[in-house]
């Protein structure tokens, strides 16, 4: 039985590009080398997943050292 969810569009939270998430281990995601402290920083300032681009940033730059862009929604 598969177990995995369907693709979903999601906008990134950072920089509101729109991108697909799998939400499963075969995320584009699920494949790269995310450190500690950046699963970290994600999970208390993002409620959702971020675009690759956002997440590469993270990861070659200290999460949390630089102003971090957000998007408001109404």
């Amino acid at each position: 039985m598969d177990n995995q969810q369907a693709p979903v569009r999601v906008t990134c939270p950072r920089c509101g590009q729109d991108f697909e998430c799998s939400r499963s281990d075969s995320c584009w995601c699920a494949t790269m080398e995310v450190p500690e402290a950046v699963l970290t920083y994600l999970g208390e300032h993002y409620d959702t997943c971020v675009c690759r681009r956002c997440l590469e940033e993270l990861i070659v730059s200290p999460a949390g050292s630089r102003t971090v862009r957000r998007r408001n929604y109404p």
